[in-house]
C-alpha cells in the first residue's frame, strides 16, 4: 500500500514555517543580531558607559555598603569634594538659613504734614464732643501706640529658617538686624486701629480719616534682589572640598566600609580621571566590547552547544538579545538613581529569568541568569553583594515554576524571589560593620522586586499567549482540565480510550519528575496523544467491550490503514480546536514511526499462504519520533498501559515492559529525543511500580450471615462483576 509522500503533520509544520526561509534561519541575520547585542551591551559596561549622558551620578558608591571593586590607588593629587546630593543639601540648608533683606522707607515731608493737619483738624473736630467721647479718641489711639511700639511695620513677611531679618535704611545705607517676631504687617495695623476706633464709638466717617494715618508710617520693603544676594554669599560660604589626596595614596581598599568621607574621595577621583576620557575613547571602547563579548558570550555558546534548535531560531536569537538589552538598561539606569534607594536591587532579573524558563527550558534560564548577574556587577563596577543577591533571587524563582503546575505558582514565587534575594544581604549583614539604614532599604527594594517579577511574566505571558498566539505554559495550564471539549468528546464516544488516556497521563507525568522534564506538558500532552480514535472508535481494542473485532471482517492492510489513520484524524481535530503546537506533536510522536505488529504478522501470515511479498512501511506510522523527552515519556506510557492491560502477573508486567523497551531502542524510536540510558531506566522501574500497583488483586471477603452458597455467589460476583 502505497504511503502519501507528505504526512498531515509534515503539511501542517509546512505551514506554520513558510517564512521560515525568509528571516527566522537566516545565518547572517543571527550573527548580526549577536554581534548587536554585544555592542549594545557594552554601552553601559565601565569605562565606556562614563560617556553616556548623566554617567556622573555613577561615581557616588552606596554609603554603608563594604567595597567590592578592586583597590583604588590614586594616580595623582586632588582634591575631595563634596558628594553632589551631600553639597547640594548644605547649600540648601544655607539658602533657608539666610535672613531675608528689607528696605527701610521714611514718609514724605509733604504727605506726613498733609496727614498731621488731617489728623489735627479730626482731634480739633472732637473737641466739641463731650468728655466721654475725647476718653474714647485717647484709648483708641493708645491702643495704636501700643502696636506700634519696638515694632517695623511692612508690607510682606517672607518666611525662613532665620530668627531675624536684616534691615537697610536708604537714607544713609546703615544695616541693622530687627527680630522676626518685631515685624508687623501694615495691614493688621489698620485693622487693629479700625477696631479700636470702632469699639470706642467714633463715627465711620471719622474712622476713614484717622486711617489715612496709617498710610503714612515709617516702615519696610522687602527687596528681593538684596536677598538673592545674601543667599549667594551664604553658598558661596560653603566649603565645597573635604581634603585632599597625595598621589600613590590607597582611596579605598576591597572589603572597606564605604563612608561618606571614602565615597566622596571615589567620586572625586573618577571625575578627575574623567577629565581626559576623551583620548581614552577607543581603548575604553575595546575594553567594553570585549568584556561583554565575555559575558553575553556564555549565553550563546551554551545555545550553539546544547541548544541548537533555539540558536537556528532567529526569534528565539531576537528575544534572548532584547532580554539582555533590557536587563543592561535596568542596570545603568540603578546606577543614575540616589543611591539611598538601593535601585542596584530593582534590576527584574528573576523576571527575565522566570519568562526564560516558562518560554524556553529552565537550564536556558540558569546560564542566562549567570550571565546577566556578571554583566549587572560589571555595570556597577564590580557591585558582588547586589550581583549575587539578584543571581540568588532569579534562581530561587525559576525554581518556584520549573515544574508549572498551577497558577498559584506564581504567587508562591515571591516567597522564594524574596528568600533568594534576602540570604546574601543577610550574609553582608554578618560581615558585621554594616549600617542598618544601608540594609532598610535594599530589603524594602527586593520585596518589591519579589512581587512585581511574578506579576510582570504573569502579564507577559497573557499578552503572548492572548495577542500574539504564542504558547506558553500558561495555555497549558488552560487544557490542564478534563472539561475540555475534546476530552468530553473522547469519553462519550470511546470511553475506553478515555480511561486509557487518563492512565498514560498518569504514568507520564510521574515519569517527567522523575527525570527533571516538564509534567504539565507530559500529562497535556497525554491528554490529547489519542484523540483520533473519537472518529472509528469501535475499531480500537480497549473499546471492544462485549463485542466482535471488526478486524475480522478486513485484510491486515485494510486493518492497518485504519489503526494508523487515527494519527492523521487526531491531527485534523486538534486543528480544528487550535490546540498549541507542543500539544499537536504528541499525537504523530507517540507512536513514531513503529510497526504494527499484530496486522504485520497476520499479513506475513497471509503473504507466505499466497507466496507474496509484504512491505513493511505498509504497517508502520508516518511519525516522526520523538525528538523531546516528554513527547518519548508518553510514547513509553502509552505501550506500558497497554501491556499492563494484557499482563497475567506482576512478574509478566516487569517482563513485557523489559522487552517492549528493549524494542523501542533496537528500533530507533528514541534516537532522536535527548533520553539517556539512565533515565530510560527509571522510567521503566517508575512504570512497573506504578502498573503492579493498578494491577494489585482484591482477596476475598466471607459474609458471616450468609449460607455457603451466598458466599461462593458474593465472591464471584466480587471477581467477576461483570459478567
Amino acid at each position: 500500500m502505497a504511503r502519501n509522500p507528505q504526512t498531515l503533520f509534515e503539511q501542517y509544520h509546512a505551514s506554520i514555517r513558510k517564512d521560515d526561509t525568509q528571516w527566522i534561519h537566516n545565518p547572517a541575520l543571527r550573527w548580526s543580531v549577536i554581534a548587536l547585542t554585544s555592542v549594545v551591551v557594552a554601552i553601559f559596561i565601565p569605562p565606556l558607559s562614563q560617556f553616556l549622558p548623566g554617567s556622573i551620578a555613577h561615581s557616588s558608591p552606596a554609603i554603608g555598603a563594604r567595597w567590592s571593586g578592586t583597590a583604588l590607588i590614586a594616580e595623582r593629587s586632588f582634591s575631595v569634594l563634596k558628594l553632589p546630593l551631600e553639597y547640594q543639601a548644605e547649600c540648601d540648608s544655607a539658602r533657608r538659613a539666610t535672613s531675608p533683606v528689607y528696605e527701610r522707607i521714611h514718609a514724605q515731608l509733604e504727605r506726613s504734614v498733609q496727614s498731621n493737619s488731617t489728623l489735627t483738624a479730626s482731634r480739633n473736630s472732637t473737641q466739641l464732643a463731650g468728655n466721654s467721647l475725647r476718653s474714647h479718641y485717647r484709648r483708641a489711639w493708645s491702643v495704636l501706640d501700643s502696636l506700634l511700639t519696638g515694632t517695623l511695620v511692612v508690607d510682606t513677611i517672607v518666611q525662613s529658617n532665620a530668627d531675624v531679618v536684616l534691615v537697610r535704611d536708604v537714607t544713609n545705607g546703615a544695616w541693622f538686624r530687627v527680630p522676626v517676631t518685631a515685624l508687623r504687617l501694615r495691614s493688621d495695623v489698620e485693622r487693629a486701629f479700625k477696631r479700636a476706633l470702632s469699639q470706642y464709638g467714633v463715627a465711620d466717617t471719622l474712622i476713614s480719616e484717622h486711617l489715612q494715618f496709617i498710610a503714612t508710617l515709617p516702615g519696610a520693603r522687602y527687596s528681593p534682589q538684596l536677598s538673592e544676594q545674601e543667599r549667594e554669599l551664604a553658598v558661596q560660604s560653603i566649603r565645597r572640598t573635604l581634603g585632599f589626596v597625595r598621589r600613590g595614596e590607597t582611596i579605598v581598599a576591597p572589603g572597606d566600609l564605604v563612608t561618606a568621607a571614602v565615597a566622596a574621595k571615589i567620586a572625586s577621583y573618577r571625575d578627575i580621571y574623567a577629565e581626559g576620557r576623551s583620548a581614552r575613547l577607543l581603548q575604553s571602547m575595546l575594553s567594553s566590547i570585549v568584556h561583554a563579548l565575555l559575558l553575553c558570550g556564555i549565553v550563546w555558546l551554551y545555545m550553539l552547544i546544547g541548544r541548537t534548535e533555539h540558536l537556528t531560531d532567529n526569534r528565539s536569537v531576537l528575544t534572548i538579545a532584547f532580554l539582555f538589552v533590557i536587563a543592561s538598561v535596568q542596570s545603568w539606569l540603578s546606577t543614575l538613581v540616589d543611591a539611598s534607594f538601593a535601585p542596584e536591587y530593582l534590576v527584574l532579573l528573576p523576571a527575565l529569568a522566570m519568562f526564560i524558563a516558562l518560554v524556553y527550558d529552565t537550564r536556558l534560564s540558569y546560564v542566562f541568569v549567570l550571565s546577566v548577574a556578571f554583566i549587572h556587577a560589571s555595570i556597577r563596577s564590580g557591585d558582588l553583594p547586589s550581583g549575587l543577591s539578584i543571581l540568588v533571587g532569579s534562581l530561587a524563582g525559576i525554581i518556584s515554576i520549573r515544574t508549572l503546575q498551577s497558577r498559584y505558582q506564581f504567587i508562591q514565587s515571591i516567597l522564594f524571589i524574596a528568600v533568594g534575594l534576602w540570604l546574601p544581604l543577610l550574609a553582608t549583614v554578618l560581615e558585621g560593620g554594616i549600617s542598618p539604614t544601608y540594609i532598610a532599604a535594599p530589603a524594602i527594594a527586593t520585596l518589591v522586586n519579589a512581587t512585581v517579577s511574578p506579576l510582570v511574566v504573569w502579564v507577559v505571558l497573557i499578552v503572548l499567549d492572548r495577542v500574539f498566539d504564542v504558547p506558553t505554559d500558561v495555555r497549558l495550564l488552560q487544557l490542564d482540565t478534563l472539561t475540555h471539549p475534546l476530552l468530553v468528546k473522547l469519553r462519550q464516544a470511546a470511553p475506553g480510550t478515555y480511561q486509557h488516556t487518563l492512565n498514560v497521563a498518569n504514568l507520564a507525568e510521574h515519569a517527567a519528575l522523575a527525570i527533571g522534564a516538564n509534567p504539565l506538558l507530559a500529562r497535556v500532552g497525554a491528554y490529547f496523544h489519542d484523540i483520533g480514535k473519537i472518529r472509528k472508535p469501535e475499531y480500537f481494542a480497549e473499546n471492544q467491550i462485549e463485542m466482535v473485532s471488526k478486524h475480522r471482517e478486513l485484510s491486515p492492510w485494510r486493518s492497518a490503514a485504519i489503526i494508523r489513520s487515527h494519527v492523521e484524524e487526531g491531527i485534523e481535530l486538534a486543528l480544528e480546536y487550535r490546540l498549541p503546537p507542543k500539544v499537536i506533536e504528541f499525537i504523530p510522536t507517540h507512536h513514531g514511526t513503529s510497526l504494527i505488529r499484530h496486522f504485520y504478522a497476520l499479513a506475513l501470515e497471509e503473504a507466505q499462504l499466497k507466496n507474496q511479498t509484504v512491505d513493511e512501511n505498509d504497517f508502520r506510522y508516518s511519525g516522526p519520533k520523538p525528538h523531546t523527552k516528554e513527547t518519548a515519556i508518553v510514547m513509553l506510557a502509552d505501550v506500558s498501559e497497554a501491556i499492563a492491560r494484557i499482563a497475567d502477573s506482576p512478574s509478566d508486567i516487569e517482563e513485557r515492559l523489559e522487552r517492549a523497551f528493549y524494542e523501542k531502542i533496537d528500533d530507533g524510536q528514541l534516537d532522536e529525543c535527548p533520553l539517556t540510558f539512565n533515565e530510560i531506566t527509571t522510567i521503566r522501574s517508575l512504570f512497573a511500580n506504578l502498573l503492579l500497583g493498578m494491577h494489585h488483586q482484591r482477596p476475598e471477603y466471607k459474609n458471616p450471615d450468609s449460607s455457603p452458597q451466598t458466599e461462593a455467589a458474593t465472591t464471584s460476583t466480587i471477581e467477576h462483576p461483570h459478567p
